[in-house]
């Protein structure tokens, strides 16, 4: 993970030139309709590996977007340390940043939620709010409640040239990649 954090663009640009990362984005964007080149994006970045390929994704395919992290306060310095690297990247690819840190389990609690659920539902208000507020046209989040991507990518790189599909289930609205 560490080296990917230091270098997702080598991570991607790595890959296998028969079947490149990034052209399977943008087939499956324009099979599925998802956004046009000239369109605004709102990624939500977590850190991981899955989000991070997002960024470098979305850098190389030329679509301009913005970094918004949830900090959820649930890991102590890991969270600190998330934010941090985010914040880093967003400043590297040159784009907005947004960031805001949440009392998770004390919402929880009142709400008599689950920690996921309650995050999720913070998660999505907000990011809602900044696509409204910053005009942005669509949201794209990588987060998998079973980190198929990070497998998936995981498996990609060491196939390198393998016929391996990449299968992102779209979700209309304004989320994809979810």
């Amino acid at each position: 993970m560490l080296i990917f954090r230091e270098n997702p663009e080598k991570f991607l640009c790595s890959l296998s030139p028969e079947m490149s990362l990034l052209s399977e984005f943008q087939n499956f964007n324009r099979q599925h309709r998802l956004f046009e080149k000239k369109s605004k994006i709102l990624l939500a970045v977590s850190g991981g590996m899955d989000s991070v390929a997002m960024v470098e994704l979305f850098h190389q395919a030329e679509i301009s977007f913005g970094i918004a992290h949830c900090n959820f306060n649930l890991r102590g310095k890991e969270s600190e340390d998330d934010q941090a690297f985010v914040r880093a990247l967003s400043k590297k690819y040159k784009v907005p940043f947004f960031t805001k840190k949440f009392n998770t389990k004390k919402i929880a609690n009142q709400g008599q939620l689950s920690i996921q659920e309650a995050a999720r539902n913070l998660r999505y208000n907000w990011f809602e709010e900044i696509r409204k507020e910053k005009s942005f046209d669509k949201i794209a989040t990588a987060h998998q409640l079973d980190d198929s991507i990070e497998t998936f990518l995981s498996i990609y790189c060491a196939a390198q040239g393998s016929k391996v599909s990449l299968e992102f289930p779209p979700r209309l609205e304004r989320l994809y990649v979810h």
